[in-house]
């Protein structure tokens, strides 16, 4: 029986320089910092990478009430906080398939769906 799960991001104890990222690890904690709110859907993972072809659809949150959230800067080189060195260890972990749902909360990964075989 195939069931998806949701995984809350938690903090992993190690510190992560982005210098040590792959591209499309870089590529895909940019997108979410650009997109500040919202919901990647269908994002295809090879050998624990994130890839794009499928390209995965991305859902943005956009309030019409509220004040833009702030973007972050997007400095050359940085020390991944705890939801993103998380994400990059999930990914690794499934290593070949699919992650149905990430949810991004201030440009940073809050929860993920993953498909799982009881």
């Amino acid at each position: 029986m195939n069931r998806t799960s949701e995984t809350r991001i938690r903090t992993p104890p190690a510190e992560k320089p982005s210098s040590a990222l792959s591209p499309n690890q870089r590529r895909l904690l940019e997108g979410m910092r650009r997109l500040g709110f919202g919901t990647i859907r269908g994002l295809h993972v090879r050998g624990g990478q994130p890839i794009f072809d499928p390209p995965p659809e991305v859902l943005g949150i956009h309030r019409t009430t509220a004040p833009a959230a702030t973007q972050r800067k997007d400095p050359e080189a940085f020390v991944l906080c705890g939801e993103q060195r998380a994400l990059i260890q999930h990914l690794s972990r499934l290593g070949d398939g699919v992650v149905e749902l990430v949810k991004v909360h201030d440009g940073l990964p809050v929860q993920l769906e993953i498909p799982e075989t009881i």
